[in-house]
């Protein structure tokens, strides 16, 4: 439901159904930020990278595909980090070439230093409404590193 901007009122005015229904409870229900998509796996066996560039973790099940009506989106993700003693992984959210962090570190990193959980957020401004696939993607400092496969690891988006 799309934003309906409140009329303002004073005292002794009638508050009909259509101004119930569309300024209060719509604006209510577009403030409620439904996930737009979620997913989750189990690998049983680690996703590793010796990429110095993002690269995805996997396409299908550590990405969401919505339709986006608005501009911005918050995405999250929630996964154990495999970084042996001489890795530095990074982890960052792509939406086409669009990144929610920098080139360098994405959204967030882990010293070495072998499992951790983590959960990383995302967000995203200025993309235009329609069909939008969100990837989350890792890379390292050349040792393997990356997301453990013996731990749920899931992916969530909101529209904000």
């Amino acid at each position: 439901m799309t934003w309906t901007t409140a009329v303002s009122q004073v005292t002794g005015t009638l508050i009909t159904a259509s101004i119930y229904n569309g300024q209060l409870i719509g604006n209510l229900n577009h403030l409620y930020a439904r996930p737009l998509g979620y997913n989750q796996a189990y690998y049983g066996t680690d996703i590793a990278t010796t990429s110095t560039s993002f690269v995805d973790v996997d396409p299908t099940f550590m990405s969401l595909t919505f339709s986006l009506a608005g501009t911005q989106v918050i995405c999250m993700a929630s996964f154990v980090c495999v970084s042996p003693s001489s890795a530095a992984p990074n982890y960052d959210f792509i939406i086409g070439a669009t990144r929610a962090g920098n080139a360098v570190h994405g959204v967030a990193g882990r010293a070495s230093g072998n499992l951790s959980s983590m959960t990383i957020f995302g967000r995203f401004v200025g993309l235009t409404p329609g069909s939008k696939t969100v990837k989350l993607q890792h890379k390292s400092n050349g040792v393997a590193s990356g997301v453990s496969g013996t731990q749920v690891a899931s992916i969530m988006a909101w529209e904000v």
